[in-house]
């Protein structure tokens, strides 16, 4: 420099920055962009798709806050990477030259329905203390279509044993559903009766929610037993002949079980053994055993559908020292439903027969 020359010095400083970006991690979206973050109060910033948003370079020298803004019915699960969760927010310290990630989880909101399928003996649509559990029934849970069962979301049995009767969905989304049951042949459902199906609608509000007793109840369709008997005498026969007999029982409304026909022959008429057959709606069947004669015999038909139509034949023979006269003989029926035993009704009653 020369003699009184002035020197200037410039000494330029930026400050020390880093990057600075969130992730976005929730349990049930693949598209993240609904989610929006706000760094020190500043503007939004969607994230994109993936659920990512970079705030750029941001200063070291302060502590960083991130808040975020999504749709509802989800909550904050963790705050992490990074980042150090002060609440729903997140504090970050950016490093020079480092990228800092913040990592937000949210979950669904997800909650619990809960109820029970009961047998209405009374068909009054209350659950009496009389009223046992039904296991074995379907229930569905739908979503809501503008106010009526929808699409279906998942479905279950409920349940044998202890708990009998009783159902439960968990883990269930916050929304609008509907509960609804799979009706069975042979029942009337009793309990809701509505006009969306007979179904239940469901509102699940809050994480952590149990809706409870979403029962319903259903009355057994009573069985009716009807049976008749024919021979084929056609007149007078003599002694040492024989008479073919016929049974028919049939069954409408409901199915039964351990059904049986009872058949008591007249004094001095024998059944044939191996004379037997069965038809069920015209066709033979097999799975039911001889029966046995041993006044009266009786006809073991084990379970019987609504709408099933028995035929039973056989053979007797008249004793070789019979008398001439007329003869009478008896047959009844019964079998067991829900409620209780049914009694087959004939022309004249309980009892049917010929002469």
């Amino acid at each position: 420099p020369n003699a009184g020359e002035e020197i200037v010095c410039t000494f330029n400083n930026s400050r020390d920055t880093g990057d600075l970006q969130v992730q976005k991690v929730v349990d049930d979206q693949s598209d993240l962009s609904q989610w929006r973050f706000s760094l020190d109060d500043g503007e939004w910033v969607n994230a994109d798709a993936d659920g990512i948003v970079d705030f750029g370079q941001v200063t070291t020298l302060d502590e960083h806050t991130i808040v975020e803004d999504g749709p509802a019915g989800y909550h904050l699960i963790s705050i992490g990477g990074n980042c150090s969760p002060d609440g729903d927010a997140a504090n970050a310290t950016v490093v020079k030259g480092k990228t800092t990630i913040c990592t937000f989880t949210n979950a669904r909101d997800r909650g619990t329905v809960t109820g029970s399928k009961w047998n209405d003996l009374n068909g009054d649509g209350r659950w009496a203390e009389n009223e046992s559990g039904l296991g074995g029934w379907t229930i569905e849970l739908r979503n809501d279509n503008d106010g009526q069962p929808g699409s279906l979301v998942e479905s279950t049995t409920t349940a044998s044993g202890e708990s009998l009767g009783s159902y439960s969905f968990s883990d269930v989304p916050t929304g609008n559903y509907f509960v609804c049951e799979v009706n069975q042949a042979g029942w009337n459902q009793t309990a809701p009766l509505n006009q969306t199906g007979n179904c239940r609608p469901v509102a699940l509000t809050s994480d952590g929610e149990t809706v409870p007793n979403q029962n319903f109840g259903n009355k057994a369709i009573p069985p009716r037993l009807s049976l008749s008997k024919s021979n084929d005498a056609g007149g007078d026969r003599t002694p040492g002949g024989s008479v073919t007999f016929t049974l028919t029982l049939t069954v409408a409304d409901n199915g039964v079980t351990d059904a049986k026909v009872i058949d008591l022959p007249a004094k001095g008429f024998k059944y044939r053994p191996g004379s037997w057959k069965v038809k069920i709606g015209g066709l033979p069947v097999f799975f039911v055993d001889e029966p046995v004669y041993a006044s009266p015999g009786t006809w073991d038909l084990g379970d019987l559908q609504e709408g099933d139509i028995v035929e039973l034949t056989y053979i007797a023979d008249i004793d070789s020292t019979q008398t001439p006269g007329l003869y009478n003989d008896l047959a009844w029926a019964n079998g067991q439903a829900v409620g209780g035993p049914v009694t087959a009704v004939g022309s004249d009653g309980a009892f049917v027969g010929t002469q």
